[in-house]
């Protein structure tokens, strides 16, 4: 499961690993609470017992670090290194990505594949 905890929207996916096939997804507001959002994913996937989680978000605002600390997930990572990651996975040849958050926006440029903060 990827859970995105943003400022103002609340991201989820439950991913199957053997071939990477989307099985559910959610998206709602974040309403100031990232904890509840969370749990809202959670009960709206139905997620019963993970393998693996990932946490990402933009900043400690969004609540990244409660909504992992939350889940006890197995990683913490940030939007850049998150669009960074999928970007380079999906197509090989993207080396600039712009993130346009609820608070902020991001540019974001990849070497390689890597994103600066990577390398």
């Amino acid at each position: 499961m990827g859970l995105d905890v943003g400022s103002t929207t609340t991201k989820a996916v439950l991913l199957r690993l053997r071939d990477n096939a989307t099985v559910a997804s959610v998206y709602l507001r974040t309403n100031g609470n990232p904890v509840k959002a969370s749990r809202e994913c959670y009960w709206e996937l139905d997620a019963g017992p993970m393998r693996k989680s990932t946490s990402s978000g933009s900043d400690d605002r969004s609540g990244r670090q409660i909504a992992a600390l939350h889940a006890s997930t197995d990683a913490v990572i940030n939007e850049i290194i998150a669009h960074a990651t999928a970007a380079a996975h999906f197509d090989h040849e993207v080396d600039t990505i712009f993130e346009i958050g609820g608070q902020d926006a991001k540019y974001t440029y990849l070497t390689n594949g890597v994103p600066p903060t990577m390398q």
